[in-house]
């Protein structure tokens, strides 16, 4: 799959125009190397740290927080997007109309937000995020407040964080992942999640949150929710989808955002739950969960199984000998 988005990239820009970093986000996987090998001259592959947190959020942080975007802007694609048509013009228009960014407006299971894949970034204003996220005053502890049935995330002031992990039960339930309870081990926890505090990947915000209505979040509450206020002592949160943090922030900030027209087809039978693709306005084509669907079967899922299990194999047929490898 990443193969093919490679080769759609270079089908659609001239050699120049753009630099194509990939961040491998899980190294034990040494079969995508292989299928790289025809690129190997027009892309720069990093393998992202083993022993570290990841998601593709947070990989993302990790790659341009360790100096490997040097451009202005840059694009992000995951790696079941890729081009249909000349994208270049598209985002260069709006590079030269000055925009922050410029993202597809979805609603999704966490709610409306300014999705990455095929978003264009200001790099400078990435990095000014990040220093607003370097400055949150809070400790994340993952799924540590249960409530009813769920497991919340828990954001806890660093003002009381000593004290409250005296004796969390004094505070909160305290779900079953933290039982029995070790002040040790709960620091550990935070230490190894601290990454899900960055700008592409971060669940923190004002208000606590119910499972009922954390999907209805939005432009018109979420830029309330990220900018912390720090009157709170202890926050329950549900946590955010990647991106969504980062976009809200942007507009709570009078970022110069652009709105991607963007088509959804959503599967037969799959409406307002899985989609069959996204498509910008840009040429961006995201055919969404390949990676989720390849090697299980979940009961009530085969037919998403069997609808995104062959489409790599499909695409990467059909590129041409050079491009590919002998199976």
């Amino acid at each position: 799959m990443i193969a093919y988005t490679v080769a759609q990239l270079l089908k659609y820009a001239t050699p120049g125009e753009i630099e194509i970093v990939i961040v491998n986000n899980y190294p034990q996987d040494i079969e995508t190397v292989k299928y790289l090998q025809p690129f190997i001259d027009s892309i720069t592959f990093i393998n992202y740290p083993e022993n570290r947190l990841q998601s593709h959020g947070i990989s993302l942080d990790w790659l341009i927080d360790s100096g490997y975007v040097k451009t202005e802007y840059f694009l992000m694609l995951e790696s079941d997007a890729f081009p249909i048509k000349e994208f270049i013009p598209y985002y260069q228009r709006l590079i030269d109309e000055n925009f922050d960014a410029a993202l597809s407006m979805l609603k999704l299971s966490g709610g409306l937000y300014g999705h990455p894949c095929g978003g264009l970034y200001k790099t400078s204003v990435y990095k000014e995020c990040k220093e607003y996220c370097n400055s949150i005053e809070y400790s994340y502890f993952p799924n540590m407040n249960r409530r009813g049935s769920f497991d919340f995330h828990t954001m806890i002031h660093n003002s009381i964080v000593d004290k409250i992990l005296e004796s969390p039960e004094n505070y909160f339930e305290l779900a079953e992942g933290y039982k029995p309870y070790l002040k040790e081990k709960a620091i550990e926890k935070r230490d190894y999640y601290k990454p899900t505090c960055g700008v592409f990947h971060n669940g923190m915000g004002n208000n606590d949150e119910d499972l009922a209505t954390y999907g209805q979040r939005g432009f018109d509450t979420g830029i309330y929710d990220v900018m912390l206020t720090n009157k709170k002592k202890i926050v329950r949160r549900v946590g955010l989808e990647p991106g969504q943090f980062f976009s809200w922030w942007m507009a709570a900030n009078n970022k110069k955002l652009f709105s991607i027209p963007t088509i959804v087809k959503w599967m037969n039978g799959r409406e307002g739950q899985q989609q069959e693709y996204t498509e910008n306005e840009a040429g961006i084509h995201h055919i969404w969960g390949i990676s989720s669907y390849t090697e299980r079967v979940a009961d009530g899922v085969e037919d998403i199984y069997e609808a995104k299990r062959s489409l790599p194999d499909e695409l990467y047929k059909s590129l041409p000998d050079h491009q590919k490898i002998k199976l």
